[in-house]
C-alpha cells in the first residue's frame, strides 16, 4: 500500500520552533530547515501572554527573510485541525473545543497558508493585521518593552527570553543585534542571560516590597 504523503506543515520562525505546544508537538514527524518566503522583524507588541513584549511577525517594510523550521505533521492530520491547533497555541487557548475564527480586530491572530511550498501541500503560519503591528520599530523601544515584560509575563514568556530563544535558533533580523545590545545597555549587563536575571531580581524585590506594604 502506497504511503500517504505528508501534506501539512507549520512554519515556525519564533518561539514555536522550540515550543510548539502540547497539541502540535506529538504530531511532528520531522523538521525542515528553510528560509521564510517573506521578511520578518520584531514588529509587534504582544498581549498578556508575553507581558507586552516584542514578537516576530511578517512585515512588508523592513526586516529580512530569516532561518525558519517547518514542523511537518504526521499523515492524516487535516488542514482544518492544524489551523485550530496553531491558533490555540498562538493565543494560549487551553479549551481544545475552541476553533479558529477569522477576525479583523487589531490584536487578532491570523492563520495564513502557503500552497505547494517546500514539497508539502500546505504550510501554515501566523500573522496579524497591519493595524496591530509596529510601524517603525526601534531597538531602544523594543528593549524597554522587553525588560518591562519580565515583571508581568509568565516565566519564560517574557521578551528577553523570547529574544534568547530566537537567536539560539538562528533567527536573526536586521534589528536583532542592536535590540539585544540595547537590552544589555539598559540593564547595565554583559549578556542577555544576565539582563534577564537582573530583571527577575528587580521583579522579586518589587514583589517583596508590595507584600510588606
Amino acid at each position: 500500500m502506497k504511503s500517504q504523503k505528508p501534506n501539512v506543515g507549520i512554519l515556525a520562525f519564533g518561539s514555536l520552533i522550540s515550543d510548539p505546544g502540547d497539541e502540535i508537538a506529538p504530531l511532528i514527524t520531522k523538521r525542515l530547515n528553510v528560509s521564510t518566503p517573506f521578511s520578518v522583524e520584531f514588529g509587534r507588541y504582544s498581549g498578556k501572554t508575553r507581558g507586552g513584549a516584542p514578537t516576530l511577525v511578517p512585515v512588508t517594510k523592513g526586516g529580512d527573510p530569516v532561518d525558519a523550521t517547518i514542523l511537518v505533521l504526521k499523515n492524516g492530520v487535516t488542514e482544518r485541525d492544524s489551523v485550530n491547533m496553531l491558533w490555540r497555541r498562538e493565543t494560549r487557548t487551553k479549551d481544545k473545543k475552541s476553533t479558529y475564527q477569522a477576525r479583523r480586530t487589531r490584536r487578532a491572530v491570523r492563520v495564513k497558508a502557503l500552497r505547494d511550498f517546500a514539497g508539502l501541500d500546505v504550510i501554515l503560519y501566523t500573522d496579524f493585521y497591519a493595524s496591530g503591528k509596529i510601524r517603525n520599530p526601534k531597538p531602544r523601544n523594543l528593549a524597554r518593552r522587553a525588560i518591562k515584560s519580565v515583571r508581568t509575563a509568565p516565566d519564560g514568556n517574557d521578551g528577553i527570553s523570547y529574544l534568547i530563544v530566537a537567536r539560539s535558533a538562528g533567527v536573526e533580523t536586521p534589528l536583532s543585534k542592536a535590540y539585544a545590545e540595547e537590552i544589555m545597555k539598559q540593564t547595565s549587563t554583559a549578556s542577555l542571560e544576565k539582563a534577564l536575571a537582573k530583571a527577575k531580581e528587580a521583579r522579586a524585590k518589587e514583589s517583596s516590597l508590595q507584600e510588606h506594604l
